[in-house]
């Protein structure tokens, strides 16, 4: 991170905050806190595209690390403020708002606060590389690979399960859904894993490592795969258990044989 950055650090926690208490707002008007994760996304392409034009590092891999956050951004950002501008709000966030009851707004304006500290955590990747002097090497070229790969396999996760839910309500076992429950957040996932092999081998380049290993718990472990699972078991129930039985949950593989039932005892 360049030292005008670092300088710039509290003016941009001042705008961050105030853009995610403007999008409280907003949720609390229209019911739906999805406002939240399209502000997320929103906010961190911006602060690492700012961070990357404030570098002083190779042109090249900037341009590079620009080009993959804008990717990014675009499709994630414009995915995530559909679903906010819908009537209904999103499965996830209507599961908080029963459970909080009277004390959802409260709740709310936490998490919404949040996304501040996360915003600023997932634009680490930019901090590591902006200011890196090398000129690119294989190590950046298999870092735009692997970012791409990724943004390619979420694109077509996402477009596969519209395409089955659009003519079905079954749980959706085709294409990449075939091999991982949840294909759209592995390939989400290694986007991320693309940002170490740009980053340099030094102390700074290791920020470049906190947002996989971010992404991996979070994905896994909070907000992406067991609210989801519950939701699935809540709509789909033993259908979504035998998919469970067969199918990995996160890193895609062959189908897993199911338990051999064992015959009743006579």
């Amino acid at each position: 991170m360049t030292s005008a950055s670092l300088a710039e650090l509290p003016l941009l926690l001042i705008l961050l905050t105030a853009v995610f208490l403007l999008l409280w707002l907003l949720q609390w008007r229209t019911r739906n806190a999805s406002w939240a994760d399209a502000g997320w996304a929103v906010s961190v392409g911006t602060v690492m595209g700012w961070w990357l034009v404030q570098g002083e590092g190779d042109t090249n891999r900037r341009l590079l690390a620009g080009l993959l956050i804008a990717l990014w951004t675009a499709r994630l950002g414009l995915h995530l403020l559909r679903r906010a501008v819908q009537p209904a709000e999103d499965g996830r966030f209507r599961a908080m708002r029963l459970q909080w009851g009277e004390r959802a707004q409260k709740n709310f304006l936490r998490y919404f606060l949040l996304q501040v500290p996360l915003v600023l955590l997932f634009a680490l990747p930019a901090a590591a590389l902006a200011d890196d002097p090398r000129a690119l090497q294989g190590r950046d070229l298999l870092g735009l690979v692997l970012g791409l790969c990724g943004l390619l396999g979420v694109s077509l996760a996402d477009a596969q399960l519209h395409r089955h839910r659009s003519k079905s309500e079954d749980v959706c076992q085709t294409g990449l859904w075939r091999y991982s429950r949840h294909p759209n957040y592995f390939f989400e996932w290694m986007f991320w894993c693309c940002w170490p092999w740009m980053a340099p081998l030094t102390l700074p380049g290791l920020l470049a490592w906190i947002t996989p290993v971010a992404a991996y718990l979070l994905l896994t472990r909070v907000t992406g795969i067991p609210p989801a699972e519950r939701r699935a078991l809540q709509r789909r129930g033993d259908l979504y258990r035998r998919y469970q039985m067969v199918t990995s949950s996160f890193f895609p593989r062959p189908l897993i044989k199911p338990p051999i039932s064992k015959p009743d005892e006579i």
